[in-house]
C-alpha cells in the first residue's frame, strides 16, 4: 500500500514507489532518464521506443532514426523582386518566410495594418476575410482544401427544379429555400449562379425574356413557376399589378377627401425622374388659397407676413 506523497517538490501525488518516494509519472521519467539512446555514439536519454528526443522525432516523421537532414546554408539576399534582405528560410527573408508560412504566397501585399490587401486568386476582387483569400474563396478552402474548387449540382437545371416541385392547387410550388420576399432561388449550371426558379421555368419552358421586360406572378403566389402563371410584363405594368403604395394610388378612383379623378378634376404632370403623377384640382385650389391666406414667409422675424400690409 503506497504510503505518503511523491518527494518531488509541487507534485501531491501518492507515491506508489516507496522506496524512491515517487509516484508514477515521476517513477517513469526516472527510469527513461537512467536508460541511454540505443543508437550508437549518443549518450542522451530515452525519450521513446528507446530513443532520444531526436532520434524519436526524426523516426516519427521521416520513418528513420538515422535519416540525415541536410540543411544547406542561406547565402545571398531574399528571392522576392525588389527585396534586399538575407535570406533566412527557402530563400526568403525573415518577413517574406512569414508571409508565405502564413498565407501560402511570399508575393502579397499588405496594407499598413497587416491585413491582406484583396483575395489571392486571381481575379478576385473581394475583400480579404482570412488566410489570404475573401469570404468565399476561404470557405472553399475551409470544406474542400483548395479555393478553386466548385461544386457543381449533377443534373440539368431541369431535372433538379421538377425534383423541388409540388403541385397544390394548379400551381408548381417551389420545395427548396426561400428567400426573404418568399422568392424560390436555386443554382444554374447554365448560367454558374443562383437564379429565381420563376425565370428558370420560364426561359426553360416559354423562351427568353424579351429585353426591357420581367416576369410577374398572374397567381400573386411567388414561390410558384408554372410556367401558365407567368407572364413577362414591363417594370411598371408588374408594379401596378402589384400590392405596393404605387399599385394602391392607382388603382384609386377619389382622392383622400372624396373628390372623383375624373378628367376634369385631374391635374397630371411627368416628375424629374419620368414617373407620372396626378392630384386632385379641388384639392390643390384648396391648398392654394390657404396659402394666399397665410401669405409668405419672412426668416428674419420667423413669422408669417400678409400680402399688402407692407414691411
Amino acid at each position: 500500500m503506497a504510503q505518503g506523497t511523491c518527494t518531488i517538490e509541487g507534485c501531491n501525488k501518492p507515491a506508489v514507489y516507496v522506496t524512491r518516494g515517487l509516484c508514477r509519472p515521476h517513477n517513469n521519467m526516472a527510469r527513461r532518464a537512467m536508460q541511454v539512446c540505443s543508437i550508437e555514439g549518443c549518450d542522451s536519454s530515452v525519450l521513446g521506443r528507446g530513443w532520444c528526443a531526436k532520434h524519436y522525432k526524426r523516426w516519427k516523421r521521416h520513418g528513420d532514426p538515422l535519416a540525415e537532414l541536410s540543411r544547406q546554408p542561406n547565402e545571398g539576399p531574399c528571392s522576392v523582386d525588389g527585396c534586399d534582405a538575407d535570406s533566412k528560410a527557402r530563400g526568403w527573408c525573415l518577413k517574406h518566410y512569414q508571409r508565405w508560412k502564413k498565407y501560402g504566397d511570399s508575393s502579397i501585399k499588405l496594407t499598413l495594418h497587416g491585413e491582406v490587401e484583396g483575395c489571392l486568386v486571381d481575379g478576385c476582387e473581394a475583400v480579404h476575410q482570412a488566410n489570404g483569400y475573401c469570404d468565399k474563396h476561404y470557405r472553399r478552402l475551409k470544406k474542400y482544401g483548395d479555393p478553386l474548387k466548385l461544386m457543381q449540382p449533377q443534373g440539368s437545371d431541369e431535372e433538379r427544379l421538377l425534383a423541388k416541385r409540388e403541385i397544390r392547387d394548379g400551381h408548381w410550388l417551389f420545395t427548396g429555400s426561400l428567400n426573404d420576399k418568399g422568392y424560390g432561388r436555386l443554382w444554374s449550371n447554365v448560367k454558374k449562379d443562383k437564379e429565381y426558379v420563376h425565370i428558370l421555368a420560364y426561359e426553360l419552358w416559354v423562351g427568353p425574356i424579351p429585353e426591357g421586360k420581367e416576369i410577374d406572378h398572374l397567381c400573386r403566389v411567388r414561390n410558384c413557376f408554372y410556367p401558365e402563371h407567368l407572364e413577362a410584363v414591363t417594370p411598371r405594368e408588374n408594379v401596378m399589378r402589384g400590392e405596393g403604395p404605387a399599385a394602391i394610388n392607382a388603382r384609386k378612383t377619389e382622392c383622400d377627401n372624396g373628390h372623383p379623378f375624373t378628367e376634369e378634376n385631374t391635374r397630371r404632370w411627368t416628375g424629374k425622374k419620368g414617373t407620372e403623377h396626378r392630384t386632385c384640382k379641388v384639392c390643390h385650389r384648396e391648398r392654394a388659397r390657404l396659402y394666399r391666406q397665410r401669405g409668405t414667409y419672412d426668416p428674419e422675424t420667423r413669422m408669417y407676413r400678409q400680402p399688402g400690409r407692407g414691411e
